[in-house]
């Protein structure tokens, strides 16, 4: 009975911290605090073809993407700067010289683990440059 009450509370918790009035299927936030049970403060968005949760820990964002049906599509984790590889950091400074790094992620999905860079020069346009978890070059993209 305690259990199920403390499910309860937290899965009350979790809808509250739902932005934009999305409904997140019951099954989805089961699956979510099974899986990060001391996460709190979560935001959630639907977007086409999956539910995103967001929280904040340690300073650094986190997001985990799950399907309708429940199953996890892809986990990201915020990378301070510090922690970008050397020979990424190395790839950047001579492929991208001058251009500051906006934001890096650590991606988990079906391609494994990949870190993403996103870059912005002194225009304001951005690049978005993804490697292997080992700092091999995999694509870049414009936006």
């Amino acid at each position: 009975m305690k259990s199920t009450s403390t499910l309860l509370i937290s899965s009350a918790l979790l809808m509250v911290a739902c932005s934009n009035d999305i409904k997140v299927p019951q099954g989805i936030i089961e699956k979510f605090e099974a899986n990060y049970p001391e996460v709190e403060n979560v935001e959630w968005e639907k977007e086409d073809g999956f539910y995103e949760a967001e929280w904040k820990e340690e300073g650094l964002e986190k997001e985990v993407k799950f399907a309708f049906d429940g199953s996890i599509i892809e986990t990201t984790e915020e990378m301070a700067v510090e922690a970008i590889p050397r020979n990424i950091m190395d790839y950047l400074e001579t492929q991208h010289p001058g251009k500051e790094i906006k934001e890096a992620e650590k991606l988990f999905n079906s391609e494994g683990i990949q870190i993403e860079i996103e870059l912005e020069d002194e225009k304001g346009k951005e690049t978005n440059i993804l490697f292997t978890e080992a700092g091999k070059f995999i694509q870049q993209d414009l936006d």
